[in-house]
This record gives C-alpha cells, structure tokens and sequence, in this order.
C-alpha cells in the first residue's frame, strides 16, 4: 500500500531538520554573547557560519509555513555551502577529500533529501507570494475600519504596547554595542536600564504612524500603480521621511 504523503501534519525528517536549524540558531547567537571585540579576529569560517545562521533561520521558517521555495532554497545553499567551502580549502592549500566529505556531510544529506524526497515534494506546496497572503488576511479579518471604536480602541493599544517594546529594542541594541558585537556608543547611565516599564514614546508614534498613514499609503500606491517594485520603492522613501521626520519632532 502506497504511503499517503500529503498530511501537512506529518513533517517526517523535516521535523528534525527543524529542529537542528532551530538549535543552530540558537546555539550560535548565545555564543555571540560571548565575544568580545578585539579578542577575536573574524575570519573566513566565521563569516560563512554567519550566513549559514541566516540560512538555518530561513529554512526554518520556509518549511513551518509548507512554501514550495523551500526545496529550492535548501537545495541551493547546500550547493553553494558545497563549493564555497572546497573552493576555499584548494585556495588556501588546506584541501583533503576525506577531511571536505566530513565536513561537507550535514549539506550533502540536505542535498540528497529534499532532491529525492516525496514528503518534501508533497506537504511543501504552498506559493511564496505576498499578495496571496494579503488576500487572505483582507478577506478573514479586515482590521482597518477607522469610523469603528475597535480601531481606535487597538490604536491606542499599539501606542502604549509599542512604546515599551520599543524601550527593550533599544536597550538590546545597545546590549550588542556592550558586548562589542556592533560598534557604537552607549551611555551605562541611561534610563534605558532600569524601569523597564517606562515608555519610549517615539516608538508608539511610529507604530500609530505605520497603521494612520504608511499602511493605507502602501495601499494607495498599488493601487494606483500598475507595478510590483515601482510601488514599494515609493512608499520606502516615504516610510524614510516620516521616521525621520518623527525622530526630528520628538528629539
């Protein structure tokens, strides 16, 4: 009896592949805590492993949300993990087949299974397309109905809610600069260390800024515009001068 391949439920080996991608991550961002600039040199393995963070965070996401890029996009990298790494080691004289097949083997089991797997071909199927999913949240909850109390109510809601978060944004940035991962400066002083409920307001506004008039701006530009990039390029400078233009008010 043929094997029914098709239940979105039943991941098989993806589900340890994310598991793996999500400890990669992890693992590798608490280690960065750990690093501190001027003790370290960063080097050619260590940029690679950087991008191979990103890539582990993106193949996580692309198969929690079943898209069909997943396959290609899994299938790609470990090709490129392939010939990076033993371009590198013939360049700098350190190549040997047995050492490169070791550490080539995670990208070569990736390889090999999303090019011959069913499961892959079956469960990932859904496209990568904003306009489907914008689709789908305009039909199942049409949030922007600004002559309801509702809105208004959520509007407020965002402002307080955004305006802390933003407080924890910005005392983690300053975390990375601490801890020599980002240059910069930080004041050890600043209020950004204790209370830890006090409101950044800037923040709120952004938030408020982003659903009054960069959203429906966004929106309007589509609209009006009968391209995919015209649009969006437009509504970044906008987005650009607003922020800039609130940074300025607020001080």
């Amino acid at each position: 009896m043929a094997k029914d391949f098709s239940n979105p439920k039943k991941l098989g080996f993806m589900r340890v592949l994310q598991f793996f991608f999500a400890f990669n991550v992890i693992v590798t961002i608490s280690l960065l805590a750990f690093l501190i600039k001027g003790s370290y040199e960063l080097e050619f393995s260590n940029i690679l492993d950087f991008v191979n963070l990103i890539f582990d965070s993106i193949s996580f996401w692309l198969i929690w949300q079943r898209k069909r890029l997943a396959r290609h996009f899994i299938i790609g990298f470990s090709l490129f993990n392939i010939f990076i790494g033993t371009a590198f080691n013939i360049a700098t004289g350190h190549f040997s087949l047995v050492g490169q097949l070791f550490s080539c083997t995670p990208d070569l089991i990736l390889l090999a299974y999303f090019l011959t797997s069913r499961r892959a071909k079956a469960v990932l199927t859904q496209p990568f397309d904003a306009e489907v999913k914008q689709r789908e949240l305009a039909k199942d909850l049409d949030c922007y109905q600004p002559r309801t109390w509702a809105f208004w109510r959520n509007i407020i809601i965002y402002f307080c809610v955004f305006s802390v978060v933003g407080h924890w944004m910005e005392a983690a940035y300053c975390t990375l600069i601490r801890f020599g991962m980002i240059p910069g400066t930080y004041d050890p002083n600043s209020q950004i260390w204790s209370d830890w409920l006090y409101p950044f307001i800037v923040y709120g506004f952004g938030a408020v800024a982003c659903v009054l008039l960069l959203y429906p701006v966004k929106n309007f530009l589509e609209k009006r515009i009968r391209s995919r990039v015209v649009p969006l390029l437009i509504s970044f400078v906008v987005n650009a001068l607003v922020c800039t233009a609130i940074e300025l008010v607020m001080g």
